[in-house]
């Protein structure tokens, strides 16, 4: 049983990831949603920029580490590395 826990997030991460892979590298998905949004009025836009605003807010911290690092790849550069903590100095 203590296995098959990782195992089986492993495996749904995978999945998960392949797919979003999929998606992102579709040009024809990609232009449709561009166009998408530039039909769309600048209510509409401010509508949306606070839905993902809030899709954001409601991430855990991994999360939001994951998807800087997919934009980065997507952009075609590597993610930035975490900034150090600050050592409390005495």
């Amino acid at each position: 049983m203590n296995k098959f826990v990782p195992a089986l997030a492993l495996a749904v991460a995978a999945t998960l990831s392949a797919t979003a892979f999929a998606q992102a590298a579709n040009p024809d998905r990609r232009e449709a949603m561009k166009q998408k949004w530039e039909s769309m009025t600048p209510e509409q836009q401010a509508q949306a920029r606070e839905k993902m605003r809030q899709r954001w807010e409601n991430m855990t911290p991994e999360q939001r580490e994951a998807a800087k690092k997919r934009l980065a790849e997507r952009r075609g550069g590597h993610a930035a590395p975490a900034p150090a903590p600050a050592a409390s100095g005495s």
